[in-house]
């Protein structure tokens, strides 16, 4: 990594982690065991910090794990635009593949939807775990849900430059971008919690799985009984550690 000045630590007190200054914005890049590394790697596109056992199993399988901050988590897209050039220094300085999995939890599957739709080429296959795939159901409120804190709908409004009046019309929507993953062909996991009050799934992952059961792409779907919004992660990661390993194949 001769081109970036990066300060190395210890990531889960086993793996090598990078920090390091991308464009302005913070980075990170965990790199595994050098004997397992496959040249894979996960996108944690939000909340980097926040519900690591996935990434871990996933790394101590071989996969590296980046991380680039965004500067909102609504899928701007100066934030997808930066994430596209990250891929490609992670490229020329760690030898790793022009494709990545990206995992994307509740704001993060927003990220990630819409980075597999506007950069398909960099995307293998999604992860996806109680995503937001209509921004009227969350953070607006606007159906079943409890929405979120009148600051987030704020900030979400002020992120994309609309008026809440404007925000009825508003169509770039994560749910407005599955026909470009469907397109594409990109696998996915699903995994939500059947109570989940914040990001319900009736308005929300369940556009993602009725648009997916209607085509051939491989998908692993996981629904969570009696799970609310948090904790994010299946009850059981084997099959979905199957799936990603096996490209997308759930055998």
């Amino acid at each position: 990594m001769a081109s970036v000045q990066y300060e190395r630590s210890l990531w889960r007190e086993k793996y090598e982690r990078f920090d390091f200054v991308f464009e302005g914005r913070k980075a990170i890049l965990v790199r595994p065991e050098k004997e397992k590394a496959n040249g894979r790697w996960l996108l944690k596109t939000v909340y980097f910090d926040a519900f690591q056992d996935l990434e871990e199993a996933l790394v101590s399988r071989g996969f590296h794990l980046a991380y680039l901050d965004n500067h909102n988590r609504w899928g701007t897209a100066d934030d997808l635009d930066a994430k596209a050039r990250f891929r490609d220094l992670l490229v020329q300085e760690f030898g790793l593949s022009e494709k990545c999995v990206p995992i994307g939890m509740s704001c993060g599957g927003l990220h990630a939807i819409k980075q597999a739709a506007r950069y398909p080429d960099m995307v293998e296959m999604l992860y996806l775990d109680a995503p937001v795939v209509d921004q009227l159901s969350c953070p607006m409120g606007f159906g079943v849900g409890s929405g979120i804190a009148v600051s987030a709908q704020q900030e979400m409004l002020d992120a994309l430059g609309l008026t809440r009046a404007q925000m009825i019309a508003y169509r770039d929507h994560p749910l407005d971008n599955i026909p470009k993953l469907i397109e594409k062909r990109i696998p996915l996991v699903l995994v939500w919690g059947d109570s989940d009050t914040i990001v319900p799934f009736e308005e929300n992952g369940l556009h993602v799985k009725t648009a997916y059961e209607q085509t051939d792409i491989p998908a692993l779907f996981i629904g969570k009984a009696g799970c609310d919004h948090h904790p994010h992660g299946p009850y059981d990661m084997q099959p979905v550690i199957d799936f990603i390993m096996n490209g997308g194949n759930a055998e």
